[in-house]
């Protein structure tokens, strides 16, 4: 039964990377199926009945130009052959084969976007998600080079079975003793290889993220001014030492599996030429030809025939890194999955109602953390609020919640009285806009970056960089120029606040019906803050607008705010009614206008 099961799961991993050939590249696996399987056998042959014919000229006295005459053609056909499938590797099989690679890669990136985001969470999803980039594009080739080998193994096997029957039916019996030696070491070898790769992979993950460090350009003002360099040597050096510990283990077990293969796949040759010896010892010169030729016929037939079982042991192979492989596909991500599905948000500024929300990160049990409980929160159509709150009162969690990034543990959201399970995940996310603390620009171009969300006619763009105080990007290639110096030395470079305002530009493009944003002007001075906060709460502005921010002089302007403590909403008005209440909003206004005093 364990066998039978053992089978069904190398079929079903098997079958699901051949589906992705299907998908992208199905003349690729059957041109690499159709021409092993006619040209591997007349190779086989060629070089068998060369050293045949060649030692039967030689043994019956023929002229040495007959000879040469008849080395030359065999050698011709075999170069004719080679040139024939080395042109068709180089102008189709290997350009197929990366474009493959490439489109699998794009496969892996397009599915890890279509799961669901509390999968993040889990060390063991990105172990996942790893291992398929890592070993998918190089296991996706596996599956059609097994069935190439086995094609051209078999195709050739037989050709040279069939002249060993015919000729010198004994060195069959030792190569087949010699070959299921072999298939039993490649068994063991297959899962030494597997072991090795699956218990190295998150020391690997470790010396990765350390390189990372090193190489690029976040952590090396850190680097260079402190003492951080110290505990990322020390824990690089511990990174690599594990590594290759665990190599040396692996590889002392290989050395003997090693010398076994290497025994028995000599034995057939060595049986052979003691066989050709003895007619050399005789003066049978035709033996010695017969024995020559069979030599040649063995050593290619065990050659086929290890191969042909070395495919089948590849199978084990496949389905040990398919199977991981395949758990990173199978997440279940209903979120994402509602991609298509659903309604459209009416394009109008959003009506917001949390109802008694509550959400908890972990499943149930040790790992469980309750975030939101009870949260009730109501926000009209084009009211500008704000959020406050101590660190970790549930604000960031709550702005997920709204992106649906996560669904709530229980309550509800409704977006203009409707349930946001009852949209389309990515038309109703396309309607809310987002800028954080820690804005991001791509090494793209301006005009890449600034449209992330949506297209926008060029005067648009220029017109939003205006107004954020960017006016700078304008001059040289403007809304052409590439940002970043990832692959261009004259690459746009932002500061810190500069890279704030950008981020306050992508969303005067304009057309959303929420706002979202976590302390964006940070790390602004405080004449440029004092702007930008005008704009993002400009009552004309119509988009419904939820701001988290820290420093609360920044939201003093807030049609509401709203703070949050214990994960629900413990104090809502305007400014000056919640510091008229003397509770803890004035307590943390007054504390932090102290500190500022202070200064």
């Amino acid at each position: 039964m364990k066998k039978a099961n053992q089978f069904k799961k190398t079929l079903a991993n098997f079958g699901f990377l051949l589906k992705l050939y299907k998908k992208y590249a199905l003349g690729l696996l059957i041109a690499g199926i159709i021409i092993p399987l006619v040209f591997s056998p007349i190779t086989s042959l060629l070089n068998v009945f060369m050293n045949s014919t060649l030692l039967g000229k030689i043994a019956d006295g023929s002229p040495l130009r007959t000879i040469l005459y008849v080395a030359i053609m065999f050698t011709a056909a075999q170069l004719v052959i080679n040139v024939v499938q080395n042109i068709f590797s180089l102008l189709f099989i290997q350009v197929k084969q990366q474009k493959l690679s490439f489109d699998i890669q794009r496969e892996i990136y397009e599915t890890s976007l279509a799961t669901d985001y509390k999968y993040y969470d889990n060390p063991e999803f990105f172990g996942d998600y790893t291992w398929a980039v890592q070993n998918m594009p190089s296991q996706i080739q596996q599956v059609a080079s097994v069935l190439q080998n086995l094609v051209q193994s078999a195709s050739s096997f037989i050709a040279m079975t069939t002249y060993i029957v015919m000729v010198g039916p004994g060195v069959l019996v030792v190569s087949l003793v010699s070959l299921a030696i072999n298939a039993v070491i490649m068994r063991k070898q297959n899962k030494l290889n597997y072991g090795l790769t699956e218990k190295v992979m998150p020391k690997i993950r470790r010396v990765q993220y350390f390189n990372r460090m090193f190489y690029t350009v976040d952590p090396q003002a850190d680097l260079k001014a402190t003492n951080l360099r110290i505990p990322f040597f020390s824990a690089f050096a511990d990174s690599t030492k594990n590594y290759l510990d665990y190599v040396i283990d692996i590889n002392k077990r290989f050395v003997g599996i090693s010398l076994l293969q290497m025994l028995t796949s000599n034995a057939m040759n060595i049986a052979n030429i003691a066989l050709i010896l003895i007619s050399l010892g005789s003066g049978n010169m035709t033996d010695v030809a017969k024995y020559s030729a069979l030599l040649a016929a063995a050593s290619t037939m065990q050659g086929n025939l290890q191969n042909f079982i070395s495919q089948f042991m590849s199978l084990d192979q496949i389905t040990m890194y398919t199977d991981r492989i395949r758990r990173f596909f199978d997440h279940d991500s209903p979120i994402e999955a509602s991609d298509g599905k659903g309604d459209t948000p009416a394009d109008t500024p959003f009506t917001l109602d949390l109802d008694d929300v509550t959400f908890a990160y972990g499943e149930d049990g040790d790992n469980r953390k309750e975030v939101l409980s009870g949260l009730d929160l109501h926000i009209k159509a084009g009211e500008k609020v704000a959020i406050v709150g101590e660190n970790g009162a549930g604000k960031s969690t709550m702005m997920k919640l709204l992106l649906r990034l996560y669904d709530v543990s229980g309550g509800e959201i409704r977006v203009d009285g409707k349930s946001i399970k009852d949209f389309d995940v990515r038309k109703y996310r396309g309607r809310i806009g987002m800028a954080f603390q820690d804005a991001t620009v791509y090494s793209l171009t301006v005009r890449e970056n600034l449209t992330m969300y949506r297209e926008a006619d060029d005067e648009t763009l220029r017109e939003a960089l205006r107004k954020v105080g960017l006016t700078r990007l304008l001059e040289g290639e403007g809304l052409d120029a590439v940002m970043l110096r990832e692959f261009d030395d004259n690459g746009v470079m932002l500061s810190g606040g500069e890279t704030q305002k950008f981020a306050l530009a992508r969303l005067l493009v304009g057309g959303f019906g929420l706002i979202m944003l976590d302390e964006p002007t940070a790390s602004l001075d405080p004449l440029a803050e004092y702007e930008l906060n005008k704009l993002i709460l400009d009552p004309a502005r119509p988009e419904t607008t939820i701001v988290v921010a820290h420093r609360l002089s920044t939201i003093r302007d807030a049609d509401r705010i709203y703070l949050i403590d214990n994960g629900k909403v413990a104090e809502v008005g305007t400014h000056d009614e919640l510091m008229s209440a003397n509770a803890k909003y004035y307590e943390m206004f007054t504390k932090q206008a102290e500190g500022y005093a202070d200064r």
